[in-house]
């Protein structure tokens, strides 16, 4: 009797399993396409379809735009003509036409799928990936996952009280199926909590997907509970077959040196007030690391850099690694670090003959190394991010809305 109730269930559960993996229909399908990528003949259906000049209007404010004879009025039939033309990068959403307005539009390009640039899927994501796999497998650059954390507290719409198992196996799916689309030099993120890291990290070993570390963010906002310690962090589990580090983009680099030249142009060259202004530029300016502030100092030719010390990390037992260096004006001996240099004395030399160390006004003050900031400057990704901010920040200057 009890095996013919499993085989019953088991019946049920094939036949959920069957409904489940159907492939579903596409519902809709709506284009967004630039203005100027569309032909003038479009035009005079375009400055007639309210609903798309509403949306504009909505999201672009165009009646506040300045109007005159050559950008043209979008708030007359007349104008809008001219208006389309002086303005190609507005996005015309082909949910507001007509069927056969868009049938004609795709058919005016003769390459539609080299044109697309971007695709926005809304579907329940086991079936999106599914969608995907056989346009864009080992395509995909970067995907980006925010899965249920697997507790009581979320405020997802969907079930989220998976116990550990299912959870997994929930997880185990859309793993495998989101890493078939990443190519060779591309990555996973997946961000998750201390309720279920062990779990995913072991996951991703289970299926042999190369783990390239894990960022501890720091949310600066203890959540406080009833028992134990305030939980003020969550991770980021980065998965990635790239065997190579995971460098940030100079931008803040760039503006560095672009502020010391334009600090030195204005001062006449690098003299102490263009040391002042720059250090103090440097010390306040907004979006910089710790790191970054350090390169404080501008050289005579105009080179940003910063001191570091020039001490072993751990104790040096070769006699050489405590020679002392002799101040190129006093002619004395600096003093030597308690562990030793952290330069054997051939190095050490080279350094002082590029100018790369740098001494105090005397003898007194321990020589350190100077490091230059360019543009080839780079830093690795930290295993730890602090901010504090909510991720409706980011959208908000989106101009989007996205409730949680």
């Amino acid at each position: 009797m009890g095996l013919a109730i499993i085989d019953f269930l088991a019946q049920i559960e094939d036949f959920q399993k069957m409904l489940w993996e159907k492939k579903k229909f596409v519902t809709e399908t709506f284009y967004v396409i630039t203005v100027g990528n569309i032909p003038e003949a479009f035009y005079p259906e375009i400055a007639a379809c309210e609903a798309q000049w509403q949306e504009w209007e909505a999201l672009l404010s165009l009646r506040a735009l300045p109007k005159d004879l050559m950008s043209g009025d979008p708030t007359t039939q007349e104008g809008r003509f001219t208006f389309l033309k002086a303005h190609p990068t507005l996005p015309l959403d082909t949910r507001h036409f007509s069927p056969d307005f868009t049938d004609r539009l795709l058919a005016s390009f003769d390459d539609l799928d080299e044109l697309t640039d971007g695709l926005l899927i809304h579907s329940e994501n086991w079936q999106a990936l599914n969608l995907l796999q056989e346009k864009y497998r080992e395509r995909v650059k970067c995907i980006h996952i925010d899965p249920p954390y697997n507790t009581q507290t979320s405020g997802f719409l969907y079930k989220n009280d998976y116990q550990h198992s299912s959870w997994l196996v929930m997880m185990e799916n859309r793993f495998l199926l989101g890493w078939f689309l990443i190519g060779e030099v591309g990555a996973l993120a997946c961000h998750i909590d201390e309720n279920e890291y062990e779990a995913l990290h072991f996951l991703a070993r289970h299926l042999g997907i190369p783990i390239g570390g894990t960022v501890v963010w720091d949310k600066k906002n203890p959540m406080l509970g009833l028992k134990g310690i305030a939980t003020q962090h969550e991770y980021i589990l980065w998965l990635t077959g790239l065997e190579s580090p995971v460098y940030l983009r100079p931008e803040n680099v760039r503006a560095i040196l672009r502020k010391a030249q334009e600090i030195i142009k204005k001062n006449g060259g690098v003299n102490e007030a263009s040391r002042r202004e720059f250090t103090a530029w440097i010390s306040s300016a907004e979006g910089l690391s710790g790191g970054e502030r350090a390169y404080c100092y501008l050289e005579d030719d105009g080179r940003i850099f910063q001191s570091v010390s020039m001490e072993a990390p751990e104790p040096r037992m070769d006699p050489k690694f405590f020679v002392p260096l002799i101040h190129p004006v006093t002619k004395k001996p600096c003093p030597v670090p308690r562990n030793g240099w952290s330069r054997a004395p051939e190095t050490i030399k080279k350094l002082l003959e590029k100018g790369e160390v740098l001494f105090g006004k005397d003898e007194k003050i321990q020589p350190r190394r100077k490091v230059f900031l360019t543009d080839e400057s780079r830093r690795q990704l930290s295993s730890l991010i602090s901010d504090s901010n909510r991720g409706k920040n980011y959208v908000d200057k989106l101009g989007l809305e996205f409730p949680y």
